[in-house]
């Protein structure tokens, strides 16, 4: 397994467990069917009662238990800086905070828990903070090896019983998909986006769409664009627009693309046969993300035969 970080595999083992992934079963069939969970929201910024801003990486409810289980993943070996502040935080979320301020359905909120991720080498040093600070947080761990990743509470328990006897057998997988949400929300950069911006505009290309708006472009090469917060969208939108604005300076972007007037704005798809010019426009395509990369060699574009 590829060493990825937190913040690319534990989204996506979220989704695919909540969306009932057949490579994750049997772990999936149960978070899904038997235990209900759905996606709410990821990177979800809220106020709570206190005045305060509270924002989870991740945000699942269920019907069917009537949970909510508000997800902190962090990869710090220690509690400095802004960690003690945002810990307590959490402690003080309550449930109008989820229901009148987040919109969270009431039934889905008799009982909710914040639960903490983290590494193997920092569960002593979360535990003896909790336990100082009176905090009930579920903690898990979440290991990772060359061909094995897993995730299991290791203590205090969840509010709701079916939810802490799944957490407490824990999860083993050999391999966790990432093709959910392909690039990390903690790192959303132009050099991270280029790949799947470009990728996603030669399906473009290929299906010979005539016109598209970064919204609408966005939410097809971002499968879980419908539970990422505002505010994560208005990064993505953004440094999108940087993509094909950059795009559109080059040779190739211009046999391509053409930006049309008029906010927000379109971008029209050009007449061009992309199956009889492939090499020439793949070869100025991976020139394209080499440089905003800036590196020398990156994952080759799938290009139609």
């Amino acid at each position: 397994m590829e060493n990825k970080s937190f913040s690319l595999l534990l989204p996506n083992l979220f989704i695919g467990l909540c969306k009932g992934s057949r490579s994750l079963r049997p772990y999936s069939s149960e978070f899904c069917n038997k235990l209900g969970y759905k996606i709410f929201q990821f990177e979800a910024s809220f106020p709570i009662t206190s005045g305060r801003i509270s924002a989870p990486d991740l945000i699942i409810t269920s019907e069917k238990t009537n949970n909510t289980l508000i997800i902190e993943w962090t990869e710090a070996m220690s509690i400095s800086d802004y960690k003690p502040d945002q810990l307590q935080r959490y402690s003080i979320i309550n449930r109008r905070d989820l229901i009148e301020v987040l919109a969270i359905p009431p039934d889905s909120v008799n009982t909710f828990n914040t639960c903490v991720i983290v590494l193997p080498d920092a569960l002593e040093i979360f535990e003896k903070h909790f336990d100082a600070e009176g905090y009930k947080f579920p903690l898990l761990q979440f290991e990772r090896s060359t061909d094995l990743s897993e995730l299991n509470k290791v203590h205090n328990e969840f509010e709701e019983p079916l939810t802490d006897k799944y957490f407490t057998k824990g999860i083993q997988l050999n391999r966790i998909p990432i093709s959910y949400l392909p690039f990390s929300l903690d790192c959303i950069k132009k050099s991270e986006l280029v790949w799947f911006i470009v990728k996603h505009l030669i399906s473009i290309l290929v299906r010979k769409k005539t016109s598209f708006n970064v919204e609408e472009f966005c939410s097809e090469y971002v499968s879980v664009w419908s539970v990422i917060s505002d505010d994560k969208k208005k990064e993505i939108r953004r440094r999108t627009k940087e993509v094909l604005n950059a795009l559109i300076r080059k040779p190739i972007g211009k046999q391509l693309l053409k930006r049309l007037p008029g906010q927000p704005p379109r971008w029209e798809i050009l007449a061009i046969d992309v199956r009889k010019n492939i090499r020439s426009i793949k070869k100025a395509l991976d020139l394209f993300i080499e440089e905003v990369k800036g590196m020398s060699s990156q994952a080759d574009l799938p290009f139609p035969e």
